[in-house]
């Protein structure tokens, strides 16, 4: 269902893009996968490649940071009677620095262009980057009916609001960082002004943060499941997501351009009986 998933997802319009798209969805497709089995120094350095073409990325490699340290605490309570910070930091320095070192092509590039340009993130730089109007960006990412989440893969929302909820329910830590970290990843690209500037279909940023939305679908949130038919369940709703995601990217009934609305938008406005504020 991974598989299938993230071949019918809807970045491949973007394939006739001149540009990074399709090549920072498969590092950020490798960095995911690679950090929902815990290989969390090949997942860093997969984000920081990422980060060296968009350095909103870099949010979510935060988290890989902290899942490394809340995972490295895990292992060590069950080895040892109690938590020594001491003891901990000598068994985990060398690790830690392994880590760390696998950021170096992201401040590579960050110090270059901080020299060349002024500043580590040139689109900020050159005023791309503004807080007004970021709130609503971040929920158009999720909902706007052009570019958003819920017009391509709806159901994968559906699965992430489920696993929100069963995880703060069982305290599962794990996967309720993971989530916050493909949040605060939503909320840096949110800050870039011109969402709409130039989209086939699924905004281009959702469409290469797409992995990280669906590994946790399928990776993370049935191990929340103990009952087998919610587990049936929860491969159902996946499977059929696969066809819509499969429709969406196809843009046939969802077609929809930078400079159009998609037929579902469109649909909303003639049936809305007031104006609304369109972003952009």
């Amino acid at each position: 269902i991974t598989l299938l998933l993230l071949m019918c997802a809807p970045i491949f319009p973007y394939y006739f893009w001149q540009s990074a798209e399709m090549f920072l969805y498969a590092l950020v497709t490798c960095g995911a996968v690679s950090l929902v089995n815990q290989q969390f120094k090949l997942s860093a350095l997969f984000i920081s490649v990422a980060g060296t073409l968009n350095a909103t990325v870099m949010a979510f490699g935060f988290f890989v940071i902290i899942l490394f340290v809340y995972q490295s605490v895990v292992v060590f309570k069950k080895v040892h009677d109690r938590f020594r910070p001491v003891i901990f930091v000598k068994e985990n320095v060398k690790r830690t620095l392994l880590l760390a070192a696998c950021y170096i092509p992201f401040v590579v590039v960050a110090i270059f262009n901080t020299v060349e340009y002024g500043g580590p993130v040139p689109q900020m730089v050159i005023g791309q980057g503004v807080s007004e109007g970021w709130g609503g960006r971040f929920w158009a990412h999720f909902f706007d009916l052009n570019i958003g989440f819920v017009l391509y893969v709806p159901l994968l929302l559906v699965a992430l609001l489920a696993g929100i909820v069963l995880g703060l329910a069982r305290k599962k830590l794990f996967g309720l960082l993971y989530v916050a970290g493909f949040l605060l990843f939503v909320l840096a690209y949110s800050r870039t002004w011109h969402i709409n500037s130039g989209s086939t279909g699924i905004s281009r940023y959702n469409a290469w943060a797409l992995p990280i939305l669906v590994l946790y679908a399928t990776a993370i949130l049935p191990a929340l499941f103990s009952s087998r038919r919610l587990k049936m369940a929860l491969a159902g709703l996946l499977s059929a997501s696969c066809v819509v995601s499969g429709v969406s990217a196809t843009d046939l009934p969802f077609s929809s351009s930078y400079l159009a609305f998609s037929p579902l938008a469109q649909l909303s406005l003639i049936l809305i009986s007031q104006p609304t504020s369109l972003l952009y």
